[in-house]
């Protein structure tokens, strides 16, 4: 009778079905560096940056995208407001409210 073991029954099938659907797997040691060796920072600015302004063209700009990336635990609450749709970003473009994708 073959272990079941957490790593192979679920986290790598839960790794390969991601992958499957277009996510970027990041092995641990070069997830570190991206987040700059802080084990306390949940983002990857760079990735999140990116996918904010790749999923929101209409509402995320170069010039806005700072304003709803969090800095600090408050402003990670503040993040989810913004994921959830409770907070809107300004879109000076059509100067209307949207909402995140």
């Amino acid at each position: 009778m073959r272990l079941i073991t957490e790593r192979k029954d679920v986290q790598d099938r839960v790794i390969e079905y991601l992958q499957a659907i277009g996510w970027e797997y990041i092995p641990p040691a070069n997830l570190q560096e991206k987040r700059g060796y802080d084990i306390k920072e949940p983002f990857i600015f760079e990735i999140l940056e990116r996918k904010l302004k790749e999923l929101n063209p209409e509402i995320i700009t170069d010039e806005n995208v700072q304003d709803v990336i969090p800095s600090t635990l408050t402003g990670n609450q503040e993040f989810l407001e913004y994921l959830r749709g409770k907070k809107t970003v300004y879109v000076e473009k059509g100067r209307r409210e949207g909402i995140l994708n």
